[in-house]
């Protein structure tokens, strides 16, 4: 859990508005003053590297998934998350990956409600490519409670 919280201090909400609502496994819960999400750090350790789903019902957004990746990647190049059998291209620049479109974060959801492990694979601003993994023990639970934290209290 500590080093989910660490991930999280690096991301824009105020320190002080965010709300841990449960852990299940690598997967934590959160919510804050825009939005609810749930989020794991990559079980390889690298650096910041990160996934995330979220809403923001306050902004129309029902769920989003993102990728913090371990490197800057060439954008020129493809990034893939990979769940299970279901592989997706992502957009990335920087660091950052996402899906392109609301359907697509909802098949990267529903993958992940199935799969066993997520991986996203990239290729850096040296042309190496790399893969930043995660577990998803825990994923499915993190996810409910983190929409259900958006429920009914104004988020």
């Amino acid at each position: 859990m500590r080093a989910i919280l660490s991930v999280l201090l690096l991301m824009a909400s105020p320190v002080a508005a965010r709300e841990t609502l449960d852990q299940f496994g690598s997967w934590g819960a959160f919510r804050d003053s825009g939005h609810c999400y749930a989020i794991a750090e990559t079980t390889n350790r690298r650096d910041g590297a990160s996934v995330a789903l979220s809403s923001s019902p306050a902004r129309g957004v029902r769920i989003q998934f993102h990728a913090r990746l371990s490197r800057p990647v060439d954008p020129s190049r493809p990034a893939v998350v990979r769940v299970g059998g279901v592989t997706t291209p992502l957009v990335a620049r920087d660091r950052d990956a996402w899906a392109a479109d609301a359907r697509t974060d909802l098949r990267i959801l529903a993958a992940i409600r199935s799969g066993d492990t997520l991986a996203v694979t990239a290729t850096d601003a040296r042309g190496r490519r790399f893969t930043d993994r995660y577990a998803l023990t825990g994923a499915a639970s993190a996810i409910d409670t983190a929409m259900i934290g958006c429920l009914g209290e104004g988020v």
